[in-house]
């Protein structure tokens, strides 16, 4: 991604304080990206998860529920400290940087239906990538930048070919007045009219 685009601890709104870690700039605005790894919670989920003991699935259960909450609180907050209609475009990215928390989030349901991630998405407007789908997803945003140089290429190429076509064409009607002129000159050679 062209460096110009990405800002660094970037106030979006002005004045607030409020710094998103990274901001792209694309032509609808800039795109909020902020990293979340509640790594006391994940920690506290594992050890939960790895005791032996009667008391486990309470532990458990009760550190999936924090870990849930925090996402849905994360979420909320980069929706109202870094997304603002006319500066950033219509959506803002959590980055949590943990295949593992990110596969716990996944699985983490509202009803029979709809994923939290999906609920987050429809309220906050924020997308939850890990580390394989955020990398996929900056390969896409990659990808347009160079789509767009691409075509700004290409129309500098189409100018150029512009300037070339006419300058062929004042060419080739140079060429078509000195074939005429030879042709009148040979019918005069062949008429006989000229003397040696």
């Amino acid at each position: 991604i062209p460096s110009n685009k990405i800002k660094k601890n970037h106030e979006i709104k002005k004045g607030s304080g409020e710094r998103v870690e990274f901001a792209i700039g694309l032509d609808e605005g800039l795109l909020p990206i902020d990293a979340k790894f509640p790594s006391a919670l994940y920690d506290t989920y594992v050890e939960a998860a790895e005791k032996q003991d009667k008391n486990a699935k309470e532990a458990v259960d009760a550190a999936v529920i924090k870990i849930k909450s925090t996402t849905i609180k994360n979420a909320k907050d980069i929706n109202e400290k870094y997304m603002l209609k006319g500066v950033t475009i219509d959506f803002g990215v959590m980055f949590i940087p943990s295949e593992s928390l990110m596969q716990l989030i996944d699985r983490f349901k509202e009803d029979k239906i709809r994923s939290t991630k999906e609920q987050i998405f429809r309220d906050y407007r924020v997308l939850i990538m890990g580390p394989n789908s955020f990398a996929a997803f900056l390969i896409s945003i990659n990808m347009g930048f160079k789509s767009i140089a691409l075509n700004e290429r290409a129309e500098e190429i189409l100018q150029k070919f512009g300037i070339l076509e006419k300058e062929f064409r004042q060419f080739e009607g140079m060429t078509d007045e000195l074939r005429d002129k030879a042709q009148k000159m040979v019918t005069a050679i062949d008429k006989g009219d000229v003397r040696v």
